[in-house]
């Protein structure tokens, strides 16, 4: 299972922030999202960014309690929030900012992919997120979407 973001097809528009949150903490604050989305008004890009679920997560390896593990259900990385202490190791070593830290729980949060069900994908109304079960998509969809969000990074910077 994987979730594709294609940035082409992102408007900005927050609702999967705001679904995410609402999920996760029973509140519509984009800010405790698992999900969040990078805005340049001015160029218009428009990029959602969230866990990868990395073949070889470093978060996972770094981790000192063994707080985070992958779930065969879904394959997604999930963190255990009774094993977290919220050391930030996870938040520091993730190069593409996956990881979050929850200050009012005092713990790291990241997507869990919803137990196969992520509200963010649910409430995309352009279909900018999908989820994708097919082994060989995911690798074609995987190398598509992160050349793409290279080259919206690219053009940011410029």
């Amino acid at each position: 299972m994987y979730l594709y973001i294609d940035p082409d097809k992102c408007t900005g528009c927050g609702l999967c922030e705001l679904a995410c949150s609402f999920h996760h903490e029973k509140y519509f604050v984009p800010s405790l999202s698992r999900i969040g989305v990078l805005r340049n008004h001015q160029k218009g890009i428009f990029i959602p960014l969230n866990c990868t679920q990395c073949e070889e997560p470093i978060c996972e390896l770094t981790c000192p309690l063994g707080a985070i593990t992958r779930n065969p259900k879904t394959d997604a990385l999930e963190i255990n929030d009774d094993r977290c202490q919220g050391c930030k190791m996870c938040i520091l070593v993730c190069p593409l900012g996956g990881v979050e830290f929850n200050k009012t729980k005092g713990i790291a949060v990241k997507c869990n992919l919803c137990d196969g069900e992520p509200e963010c994908v649910k409430f995309c109304a352009t279909g900018a997120l999908e989820i994708i079960h097919d082994e060989q998509l995911i690798q074609i969809k995987k190398k598509k979407s992160f050349k793409r969000m290279a080259q919206e990074l690219t053009a940011l910077a410029e």
